[in-house]
């Protein structure tokens, strides 16, 4: 601690010197949490995809994109038979009229 800083005190907050501000004040309140962790280059146990969220997997993400496909394709059959009936609908009424 810089020799400027006031000595904690357990019963109550100490008089700071005036020209601290919040961020001065709130740095000194939290000196003993303020410590970084440590670092090591380590892992845990487990490759992390054990961890993911069930939507992100891998295999989810394939099924997911393997109905969305599946989709894709029946809702472009489905309009391609519709666009031949409007035309087909269409030739009718123009050859009733004639």
């Amino acid at each position: 601690m810089p020799p400027d800083w006031p000595p904690a005190d357990p019963t109550g907050p100490a008089e700071l010197p005036p020209d601290w501000d919040v961020v001065d004040q709130a740095s000194a309140e939290s000196f003993p949490a303020s410590d970084p962790p440590a670092f090591t280059q380590h892992r845990a146990i487990g490759t992390g995809r054990d961890k993911l969220p069930e939507q992100l997997r891998p295999e989810v993400v394939a099924r997911r994109r393997r109905i969305r496909r599946w989709l894709t394709g029946v809702t472009l059959a489905l309009a391609g038979v519709l666009a031949v009936r409007a035309i087909a609908a269409r030739r009718a009424v123009a050859s009733a009229a004639e």
